[in-house]
Protein backbone atom coordinates (compact mmCIF):
# COMPACT_ATOMS: atom_id res chain seq x y z
CA UNK A 1 0.00 0.00 0.00
CA UNK A 2 2.93 2.35 0.58
CA UNK A 3 4.54 2.26 -2.95
CA UNK A 4 1.28 2.76 -4.61
CA UNK A 5 0.60 5.50 -2.41
CA UNK A 6 3.68 7.12 -3.33
CA UNK A 7 3.20 5.99 -6.75
CA UNK A 8 -0.39 7.89 -6.89
CA UNK A 9 1.09 10.55 -5.25
CA UNK A 10 4.03 11.32 -7.44
CA UNK A 11 1.29 11.30 -10.62
CA UNK A 12 -1.04 13.94 -8.65
CA UNK A 13 2.35 16.49 -8.02
CA UNK A 14 3.23 15.77 -12.13
CA UNK A 15 0.44 15.97 -13.74
CA UNK A 16 -2.14 17.19 -10.71
CA UNK A 17 -4.74 14.37 -11.82
CA UNK A 18 -5.26 11.55 -8.87
CA UNK A 19 -3.80 7.92 -10.29
CA UNK A 20 -8.07 6.58 -10.65
CA UNK A 21 -8.54 10.11 -13.06
CA UNK A 22 -4.94 8.79 -14.73
CA UNK A 23 -6.68 5.03 -15.01
CA UNK A 24 -9.92 6.07 -16.18
CA UNK A 25 -8.84 8.66 -18.91
CA UNK A 26 -6.31 6.28 -20.50
CA UNK A 27 -7.97 2.56 -20.15
CA UNK A 28 -12.03 3.05 -18.89
CA UNK A 29 -12.99 5.68 -21.90
CA UNK A 30 -11.71 4.06 -24.45
CA UNK A 31 -13.11 1.09 -23.90
CA UNK A 32 -16.24 2.47 -22.55
CA UNK A 33 -16.44 4.03 -26.53
CA UNK A 34 -15.17 1.24 -28.51
CA UNK A 35 -18.22 -1.09 -26.35
CA UNK A 36 -20.82 1.34 -27.17
CA UNK A 37 -20.72 0.20 -31.43
CA UNK A 38 -21.61 -2.82 -32.46
CA UNK A 39 -18.50 -3.79 -34.19
CA UNK A 40 -16.68 -2.62 -31.22
CA UNK A 41 -18.77 -4.69 -29.01
CA UNK A 42 -17.71 -7.52 -31.10
CA UNK A 43 -14.41 -7.06 -31.13
CA UNK A 44 -14.45 -6.98 -27.20
CA UNK A 45 -16.43 -9.72 -27.23
CA UNK A 46 -13.86 -12.31 -29.50
CA UNK A 47 -10.94 -10.79 -27.18
CA UNK A 48 -12.49 -12.14 -24.33
CA UNK A 49 -13.12 -15.24 -25.73
CA UNK A 50 -9.99 -15.77 -26.29
CA UNK A 51 -8.23 -15.28 -23.65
Amino acid sequence: MIITACIGSSYYNITGLYLNDIIKNSIQDPLGSLGATVPGFIILYLVIMLF
